[in-house]
């Protein structure tokens, strides 16, 4: 009996040591799994990193160079890759296949890209009654007439601030950075558009070459003149060359240019002139196109019937005039806009509308 009874407790103790190894084994299995498993998760998400940073890096790249992108380009880094390749691409439309790649596992993802169209004809830009690719200040909306079966649109392609406004609602607008209104409409602090236009962002290709066809083109209209240093008066009294006949006006490279006391009817343009004024007496039935990069000044304070359009800004542009859309005005000046002069800036532009893992 004891010797049976001996079996049963050594019997008892095998399967409690036996229950004991199989749980502790369990837990060691459950353990290195769950390592295994946060392991494995590190590089999933690892992987999804590295093809997020691969987009970046694409978007870069495309931003300078919306061609550069051709086959596939492969990078590797400590303990994985990452790469990319376009699949599909057009003027305005790439289809990218990206990839990253952590120890043995692999996340691919598709991205789709669009960027503003490569080219810009000048006369695209009627649609505009005020046009300026950078900062706009605008002392009163009250001044901007835009009747109500037009479609002038207000386009700024960085900040708007007005400083004050009656009815800022009626006013089509197209503006990509803030819009800030100092007085009326209160609350109002911030909009982007009022209207889906695409606003482009400008930037000449040559402003010499788009003077140069207009002075050849055109010659029996135009009163050009080119000069360094000086500052140039268009009054009354005083025309640059003696002649106030002619619509189509051009002053280059001079270090201002004063609008006072006239007015003229045709198409204005500046190129490379350093400071812009348009005083309180000034009246121009037409359009001015000022190419900006050297300019540092820009106050208008007459009025215009037609549009302004202010192409590649150095710095903030400064409107206090009354301006009148007239797209009658602008129809008389259309011979001077029909030339391919313009590029859309691409550089930070790029817009990502699609972006999912297959």
């Amino acid at each position: 009996m004891k010797k049976q009874d001996g079996y049963a407790v050594l019997f008892t103790i095998i399967i409690i040591m036996m229950l004991i190894s199989i749980v502790l084994f369990s837990m060691l299995f459950l353990a290195l799994y769950e390592f295994r498993s946060v392991e494995n998760y590190d590089h999933y998400q690892r992987a999804c990193y590295l093809a997020l940073g691969a987009r970046e890096e694409a978007l870069s790249i495309l931003s300078s160079d919306w061609d550069a992108l051709g086959g596939l380009s492969s990078t590797v880094v400590e303990g994985g890759e990452y790469g990319y390749e376009v699949v599909e691409s057009n003027e305005n439309r790439k289809k990218i296949k990206i990839y990253g790649k952590s120890h043995l596992i692999r996340r691919d993802f598709e991205a789709i890209l669009e960027a503003p169209s490569g080219k810009v004809n000048l006369l695209d830009l009627k649609k505009y009654v005020l046009y300026c690719n950078g900062k706009m200040i605008i002392d009163s909306m009250n001044t901007i007439d835009i009747p109500e079966t037009s479609s002038g649109i207000i386009g700024i392609t960085k900040d708007l601030i007005v400083n004050k406004s009656d009815d800022f609602k009626k006013r089509s607008l197209d503006v990509k950075g803030d819009t800030v209104v100092l007085r009326g409409n209160e609350g109002f602090t911030q909009y982007n558009s009022f209207v889906d236009s695409h606003l482009p962002y400008c930037q000449p290709y040559n402003s010499e070459d788009y003077v140069t066809w207009l002075v050849e083109n055109f010659k029996e209209n135009v009163s050009f003149i080119n000069a360094p240093g000086e500052t140039i008066y268009l009054n009354k009294d005083t025309f640059p060359i003696g002649d106030n006949t002619r619509e189509l006006y051009i002053v280059q490279e001079a270090d201002a240019f004063i609008m006072d006391d006239c007015t003229f009817e045709g198409f204005v343009v500046l190129d490379c002139v350093k400071e812009v004024y348009m005083t309180s007496s000034a009246k121009l039935h037409g359009s001015m196109l000022l190419f900006g990069m050297d300019t540092g000044v820009t106050e208008i304070q007459g009025e215009i019937k037609g549009s302004m359009m202010l192409l590649d800004l150095k710095e903030e542009a400064c409107f206090k005039g009354v301006l009148h859309y007239d797209l009658e005005a602008l129809e008389k000046i259309t011979p001077y806009l029909s030339t391919d002069l313009l590029h859309n800036e691409r550089k930070n532009r790029i817009n990502l509308l699609k972006w999912s893992e297959i």
